[in-house]
């Protein structure tokens, strides 16, 4: 017996029953992602990573997420600086092994 129609809708049963959270806006959540602050600046996202290389803002990781601290950002755009300079990392405090690879990525980015 062919088939006539199959018995699928599109809709799912029940996708559109649950209400959506409004978004909360950018200023008042406490971390944004890379991309996020990229549209929010205008610019593309290597930018940002410069920014975040140059220690201009703080930035936390969630495993190897880094989520840029939206005060710090903040803090950044109207240019009052978030970071002490005796916070910022020293080449005595990177581990033996590794500073051969931060001296060659600290050249690179100058």
């Amino acid at each position: 017996m062919p088939r006539s129609s199959t018995i699928y809708s599109k809709k799912r049963a029940g996708k559109g029953d649950v209400p959506t959270k409004p978004p909360v806006p950018w200023r008042e959540r406490l971390t944004l992602r890379i991309t996020e602050v990229a549209e929010l600046i205008g610019v593309n996202r290597d930018t940002v990573q410069k920014i975040i290389d140059d220690e201009d803002v703080v930035v936390r990781h969630i495993g190897r997420i880094p989520l840029i601290v939206t005060s710090s950002l903040i803090d950044w755009a109207e240019g009052n600086p978030t970071i002490e300079p005796n916070s910022k990392i020293r080449k005595d405090r990177i581990a033996p092994k590794h500073r051969a690879e931060a001296e060659r990525l600290m050249n690179r980015i100058k």
